[in-house]
Parts: C-alpha cells; sequence; structure tokens
C-alpha cells in the first residue's frame, strides 16, 4: 500500500479563518436572537393576561351563584389561587354604587392582576 501525502496546499483552515468565522455568524445571529427574547416577553405578558381573564371569569361565574344577601360590603370574598405563583383574587361588592342606581342594585368587581370584571346584580324578589 502506499502512503497518502498531503501537501502545503491541502491544508486546512486556519486559526484567523476560524475566528473570523465565528464573529460573522455571531454578528448575523445576535440581531435575530434579540427579536426573538422581545417576542418571548410579549408572550409571557400576554399569557398572564389570559390567565388573569380566566381566573377572573370563572371567580365571576362562582359569585353569580352566591344569594343575593351574601353579597354584602365588607364580605370577604376575596382568596388566592395556589398556582405556580400565587395569584391574588380581589372582590369588591359595592351596594347601591354612586347612590344612582335602584338601593336593590350591587356592583361586583373582581380584580386579578391588571384585569378588573365589573357586574350588577339586583334583588330580583324585591320590587
Amino acid at each position: 500500500m502506499g502512503r497518502i501525502r498531503i501537501g502545503k496546499e491541502q491544508g486546512g483552515l486556519t486559526l484567523v479563518e476560524v475566528l473570523m468565522g465565528v464573529v460573522i455568524l455571531g454578528a448575523a445571529v445576535a440581531p435575530a436572537a434579540f427579536f426573538l427574547s422581545g417576542d418571548l416577553q410579549g408572550l409571557a405578558i400576554r399569557e398572564e393576561a389570559t390567565r388573569s381573564l380566566y381566573l377572573a371569569q370563572g371567580r365571576m361565574e362562582e359569585i353569580r351563584a352566591l344569594d343575593y344577601d351574601d353579597l354584602t360590603a365588607g364580605t370577604s370574598l376575596s382568596r388566592w389561587v395556589a398556582l405556580p405563583d400565587s395569584v391574588h383574587i380581589e372582590v369588591n361588592v359595592t351596594p347601591n354604587p354612586g347612590g344612582v342606581f335602584d338601593a336593590n342594585m350591587k356592583k361586583i368587581s373582581v380584580t386579578v392582576g391588571t384585569v378588573t370584571l365589573n357586574t350588577y346584580r339586583t334583588n330580583a324578589s324585591e320590587p
């Protein structure tokens, strides 16, 4: 068998050429990584807002099932929800809000994070 000889013209890349390739590749990938990180932050914010909305809607439905007389100002209907990061669901009941509505009307506000849902409830049994 014969030996294979590698001449100088068949040599590999030099260290300088490899380093220049890495620098050029890094310069091309860095802007894409920057924009991708911004998109991920926006996604996390939208995901938190969506989760807050679902929690607020769920709590509002639970309160809707309560009797009208159980909805009194000062009654603690707020609670903590144990998720990976605990979330506080704040509920406020305001009888005759602003004094301009019917005396049998109550305003119910449910706040989770930056999401606030409002509804009004009346006592259907009273005229």
